[in-house]
């Protein structure tokens, strides 16, 4: 059975956000020692286990279970091609959560289209086989907040959990540490996702 667990710092600004927002690189940011922390379990190996993407975010109230095929069927269903399309996987994505809108808060809402569109990214581009598993995401920054990164933490500890499974299915990640081309790939998904 697959477990792990990766975490990522919230930021702070020091200088320069409002001419970053126009166009101007003059940005000093700094990481905080307030972090989101994410644990994954891969769920296949359990003998109690359904096919299904469990997906907790403690710190906004979320909790869904996706049934797998229904996930796979909607991203993975007649060779979905994204690639230079990531307008195409925000619409998929749209469509997916809207089906249970009604039982999600907005915030709820947008942070399983990060999550669906970051799982369909990376499943895509780096070929993961998805098999039944379990996220549970929580956060000590504020949720309220959005000058600490909290989406973009989130979003980061996302993409490096998608990431990391990858390299374990390839078998190349025996240790937890992310070479420079990872954390290139981890930079650009998360990124994409808004």
């Amino acid at each position: 059975m697959v477990e792990f667990q990766i975490s990522a710092p919230g930021k702070i600004t020091l200088f320069g956000e409002h001419a970053f927002l126009h166009g101007k690189d003059h940005l000093l940011a700094a990481s905080i020692n307030l972090r989101t922390t994410l644990k994954f379990t891969e769920l296949s190996d359990l003998s109690d286990s359904q096919d299904v993407i469990k997906i907790e975010f403690s710190h906004i109230g979320l909790s869904v279970n996706i049934p797998l095929q229904q996930f796979l069927n909607h991203f993975c269903g007649d060779e979905q091609e994204f690639a230079g399309s990531s307008n195409l996987l925000h619409s998929l994505t749209k469509k997916f959560v809207l089906l249970d809108s009604k039982k999600l808060s907005l915030t709820q809402q947008k942070n399983l289209n990060i999550f669906l569109y970051l799982l369909a990214s990376v499943t895509y581009y780096e070929q993961i086989k998805i098999k039944s598993f379990h996220v549970h995401l929580s956060t000590l920054l504020p949720t309220d907040n959005e000058g600490l990164g909290t989406t973009m933490s989130s979003a980061v500890c996302l993409a490096a959990c998608f990431l990391h499974w990858s390299c374990l299915q390839k078998n190349a990640a025996q240790d937890a540490k992310f070479d420079k081309n990872c954390l290139e790939k981890i930079s650009k998904y998360a990124q994409c996702q808004n």
